[in-house]
C-alpha cells in the first residue's frame, strides 16, 4: 500500500496523524504568539534532542542558586571537583570540549575563587586544576540544587523512563566515536605504508 509522504507516494510509508509539535503550539499560544507549522521535524532525532535540551538546560539553571548556573560549568566544576589534579588536556577530553572554551571557563572559575591552576610537576606546558574551598562549597550547593532539577524529571518520565533514556543517550553519544574511527581509516586509506 502505498503513503502520499510530503506529496510523493512511498510504498510503505507512514504518517503520523497527530498534531505536530504540540507542546510548542500551546506554549505559544499561551504566550499570545501563533507558532508555525514545523512539518516533520519532531520526526528528527536531533530536532527533538535540542528541543528537550533547551527544556532541560532551562529546568537546571532555574534551579542554581549559586554562581555556577549553567550545565557546562556545572560538569567542569564537578569534574574538577572528582579528580583533583586534573589537566586541562584531560579535562576536555573527558567532557569533549574545545580547549579554547574550556580556557574561558577556568579563567571566570579564578576569577570568582572556585578554582586554581597549578603547574605541573612533571610537565611544564601543562597545568592541573583543583577546586579551591570556595569551589568545593560551590559545588556543594550546586549538587544539592541539582536533586530537585533531577527529581522534576523523574516525576516526568519515572524512574524506567529516566533509565531507557539514559541507555539510549549514551547509544547516541557513540556516533561521535563511530564517526572519528571511520575518519581515522579514511585518512589512512590515503597514506604509504
Amino acid at each position: 500500500m502505498a503513503t502520499k509522504a510530503r506529496g510523493i507516494d512511498l510504498p510503505g510509508a507512514v504518517r503520523s496523524v497527530r498534531p505536530r509539535d504540540s507542546r510548542a503550539r500551546a506554549l505559544a499560544r499561551r504566550r499570545g504568539a501563533v507558532a508555525a507549522e514545523v512539518g516533520d521535524l519532531d520526526q528528527h532525532v536531533g530536532y527533538m534532542l535540542r528541543r528537550a535540551q533547551i527544556a532541560v538546560f532551562a529546568d537546571f539553571i532555574a534551579t542554581q542558586r549559586g554562581s555556577v548556573a549553567r550545565p557546562g560549568q556545572f560538569s567542569v566544576l564537578s569534574v574538577i571537583g572528582r579528580n583533583p589534579g586534573i589537566t586541562q588536556s584531560q579535562l576536555c577530553a573527558t567532557l569533549g570540549i574545545k580547549r579554547a572554551n574550556l580556557v574561558a571557563v577556568i579563567d571566570h572559575f579564578e576569577a570568582l575563587d572556585l578554582a586554581r591552576r597549578e603547574p605541573s610537576k612533571t610537565d611544564r606546558r601543562s597545568n592541573r586544576l583543583r577546586l579551591t574551598d570556595t569551589g568545593q562549597q560551590t559545588l556543594q550547593m550546586a549538587l544539592d540544587d541539582l536533586s530537585a532539577h533531577e527529581a522534576r524529571i523523574m516525576n516526568l518520565l519515572g524512574t524506567a523512563g529516566k533509565q531507557a533514556l539514559l541507555k539510549l543517550l549514551a547509544k547516541l553519544c557513540e556516533l561521535g566515536n563511530v564517526r572519528r574511527a571511520s575518519k581515522s581509516s579514511s585518512n589512512l586509506a590515503g597514506t604509504v605504508r
